[in-house]
């Protein structure tokens, strides 16, 4: 093994080094760095997202296991009403979706916003919701803004989008689901099934 010499209060952590990527790996790096961004600091930004993500996923999979112990992971259809409600994309795209009303206050009973894409259109007509969901980023940013909407509504009428660059961090929707008000149920189900579907699915075609 190469010994490496430290200079005065330098760290091994902090030494410089060449590894080499692919070009399509650092242009895929650059889109997804912050303005002024360095690469060492894209790269430990991302890799902080995927341990929290993981920490998320344990949290998720352990949840999932209790509300399976206790029978309480499914919902009566039944008792659930609909509401109907919609976004508009920044091309003009417009997505007609339905989701679950909240329970009322008080309620013992699960929530989830089970939303569903109903009509898609864009100029006046109609288009396949398959189309836009193609790459795996805009997937998951239409429904998150989806969910963000329907907690605009009902849960906090000055809720603010997060940001392009937060608007998939596990962490970010979990204090704003507390904040909120949202159920755990709804967080698990709604918010972090779609994060989880999108490192997936990004991992997949990486």
């Amino acid at each position: 093994m190469k010994h490496i010499k430290l200079r005065k209060n330098e760290t091994i952590e902090n030494i410089g080094t060449s590894i080499g990527v692919k070009l399509g790996t650092k242009h895929r790096l650059q889109k997804m760095a912050k303005k002024g961004e360095s690469y060492d600091g894209a790269i430990v930004r991302l890799m902080q997202t995927t341990e929290r993500l993981a920490l998320e996923n344990e949290r998720m999979s352990s949840r999932l296991a209790e509300l399976g112990e206790k029978g309480t992971n499914i919902l009566d259809i039944s008792k659930v009403e609909r509401g109907v409600d919609s976004i508009e994309l920044d091309d003009g795209t417009h997505i007609v979706f339905t989701y679950n009303l909240p329970r009322e206050k008080g309620s013992d009973e699960l929530y989830e916003m089970d939303i569903r894409i109903k009509d898609t259109t864009r100029k006046g007509k109609n288009i396949d919701p398959g189309t836009l969901m193609i790459d795996p980023y805009q997937k998951a940013m239409i429904n998150l803004w989806m969910i963000a909407r329907v907690i605009t509504v009902h849960f906090d009428p000055v809720f603010q989008v997060p940001s392009n660059t937060m608007i998939i961090d596990p962490v970010y929707w979990r204090q704003a689901a507390e904040r909120v008000g949202l159920s755990e149920e709804s967080y698990t189900h709604d918010i972090l099934t779609v994060i989880s579907d999108y490192e997936r699915e990004r991992n997949e075609r990486a």
